[in-house]
């Protein structure tokens, strides 16, 4: 019996695991020469933690015909997190879809629990990119370009019982039932 009730009681502990919620995210077809993106997502008041925008950015971040590199920026609430080309070191990930031309930029930026707190103040999060004036759309070469992000976060805790709040009440009163019967 002993073995039962430290296996619930394992198995409550393990019940209580924190899974990433998405707030925001966007796929959005680059159909234009230096083409920008705004828009609001309003927040329903939920206190996130450890957040995260994933971004995934393909299209003409090489370099152009005079030599400047041609750029993808990332701005939330205003401020610019990601200034990616393919040659300058920012996306995790960079891959060549066409020569000189076409890249896939990934990469995943984190936000402090502060950063993201000042951001959700106004329950709303305005998210934007630009890819500056050389990034040209050119769906043929290389496939259809595209900017995708996604911002996730794990929701703080909350006063509504939990599963495993009940489970270990579930416990705490099977183990009393138990002390009883051996009384008996």
């Amino acid at each position: 019996m002993k073995t039962t009730l430290l296996i619930a009681a394992v198995s409550a502990l393990f019940a209580c695991n924190a899974t990433a919620a998405v707030i925001a995210n966007d796929t959005t077809p680059v159909t234009q020469d230096g083409q920008t993106y705004t828009r609001t997502f309003a927040l329903d008041g939920t206190t996130y933690t450890g957040v995260k925008v994933a971004l995934t950015a393909k299209g003409d971040y090489g370099f152009n015909y005079s030599g400047f590199n041609e750029y993808f920026d990332f701005m939330i609430d205003g401020t610019q997190y990601a200034h990616w080309s393919s040659s300058n070191g920012g996306p995790a990930s960079v891959v060549q879809n066409v020569e000189d031309y076409d890249y896939t930029l990934t990469g995943v930026l984190s936000l402090t629990d502060a950063q993201w707190a000042e951001i959700a103040k106004d329950k709303a999060v305005t998210i934007s990119w630009r890819n500056t004036s050389g990034v040209n759309a050119y769906p043929i070469d290389g496939g259809a370009d595209f900017v995708g992000f996604s911002l996730s976060g794990i929701a703080a805790a909350t006063d509504v019982p939990e599963p495993a709040s009940l489970a270990l009440l579930g416990l705490g009163i099977a183990g009393l039932g138990m002390a009883r019967r051996r009384k008996a």
